[in-house]
């Protein structure tokens, strides 16, 4: 059964918007920012907090605050299996991938996708080009959640007897 707020109905849907804090930073505000633990995955570092804030304070509300949550659990998962396996953190080499946005230039993300992300898919550069395609916030969101799983599995394998 979906769980509801009953102040929401009272509340007429503009007034209700002007409750929260600043719409672009609701990520930030209501869950906070991780620390820089994820920076060490990109080849340039000062290029972190840019990346933040892209994936943190843009899209919808909902988005924001999801987005938070799971940049703040990639950064404890990250700190766990490093001290579990003495495992550093280091950039990735792999996959350059651009942006698509059409409001602004191409850029390349500072984020590079690891190549074993890609073992076994048919066309690499249609994946590729797929992967690239949408709002750079769920972009960026979802290639540091596919590399840090991708890091952490190899970190594991690297410790484990056989797997």
């Amino acid at each position: 059964m979906k769980h509801h707020h009953p102040h929401h109905h009272h509340t007429p849907h503009h007034a209700h918007r002007h409750m929260h804090h600043s719409r672009r930073r609701l990520g930030e505000v209501m869950v906070g920012k991780p620390d820089d633990t994820l920076a060490a995955f990109l080849a340039d570092p000062s290029e972190y907090q840019w990346m933040l804030s892209r994936v943190i304070n843009e899209g919808p509300p909902s988005k924001q605050v999801r987005n938070a949550m799971i940049l703040k659990q990639l950064t404890e998962l990250v700190k766990i299996v490093s001290a579990v396996t003495g495992r550093i953190p280091s950039p990735i080499q792999g996959i350059e991938i651009q942006s698509d946005d059409h409001e602004s230039d191409d850029y390349t993300y500072p984020l590079e996708l690891p190549e074993a992300i890609l073992a076994g898919s048919r066309d690499r550069d249609e994946v590729v080009s797929l992967i690239e395609e949408g709002p750079a916030h769920d972009v960026l969101r979802d290639v540091l959640m596919m590399s840090v799983i991708n890091w952490s599995k190899e970190a594991f394998r690297s410790k484990a007897v056989t797997i």
